[in-house]
């Protein structure tokens, strides 16, 4: 019985021995428990990442459909606008140009007033004007000559037409001048100025052309050099060729 029983003590400190040899060491189960923590780790992030792609397929998902529901709206607003008969205009066939700045249009300069030298009908020193009128062509026979837009001012610009035109003068006025845009006039016609107040013809003209006039500015000025401008109620029948244009053109003078 004793032998046996130091064969059995002999075999299990054997066992134990060998369970020990086999078993892994520190290191190994460090290497283990770290390896474990990262495989954690990573399956978090991984939850992280698919929640935040989630979130930007979403947003960007909402982000379109506001596009969708923006350019929807832009289409219905459209057809409601040419169904009311308003003009459409499509932005992407405007060409863009450059600001209008003050230099471009003359802003804020004092209009160029003229003063005849001599000469009492056309344009400066009785040259044909050259700047173009402002006025429509007339819907009658374009090829007549004839006159439009007959107005009496104080003065004449830069393009021998009117700088503020009125019908009342003062007695002190330095002159009336009589302005019409001219169609059709060439030297061969002869315009006639009649000039009359209260009924009474006090003053008769005529000019011609040097050159074509057409859709330019022509003018005629009356002086108290020329005739007493008295107050009264006064008129001008102007002619071309003899024919009477239009009715006359009245003005009053005040004391």
């Amino acid at each position: 019985m004793r032998i046996l029983k130091h064969i059995l003590t002999l075999f299990l400190l054997l066992t134990l021995s060998a369970c020990n040899f086999f078993a892994p060491g520190p290191d190994v189960l460090t290497q283990v428990a770290d390896h474990q923590a990262v495989g954690t780790q990573l399956a978090g992030l991984r939850q992280t990442s698919t929640y935040e792609m989630d979130r930007l397929l979403v947003t960007q998902e909402a982000a379109q459909t506001a596009v969708r529901e923006i350019e929807l709206q832009n289409t219905r607003t459209a057809v409601t606008m040419i169904a009311l008969g308003t003009t459409f205009i499509d932005a992407q066939l405007i060409t863009p140009a450059p600001p209008v700045t003050g230099l471009d249009t003359g802003a804020g300069d004092a209009p160029l007033v003229i003063t005849p030298g001599g000469v009492a009908q056309g344009g400066p020193s009785g040259s044909v004007p050259q700047a173009q009128a402002t006025a429509p062509a007339p819907t009658l026979d374009a090829s007549l000559p004839s006159l439009t837009n007959i107005v009496t001012s104080e003065s004449v610009g830069a393009d021998d037409c009117a700088v503020t035109p009125t019908n009342s003068f003062a007695s002190t006025t330095a002159g009336v001048y009589v302005v019409a845009t001219a169609f059709n006039l060439g030297a061969q016609n002869t315009i006639t100025y009649r000039w009359q107040r209260d009924g009474i013809e006090v003053w008769v003209d005529t000019w011609s052309p040097r050159g074509e006039t057409n859709g330019q500015c022509i003018w005629y000025y009356l002086t108290p050099g020329q005739v007493e401008l008295a107050p009264g109620n006064w008129s001008i029948d102007i002619l071309i060729d003899g024919a009477m244009i239009g009715a006359p053109v009245t003005f009053t003078i005040t004391g």
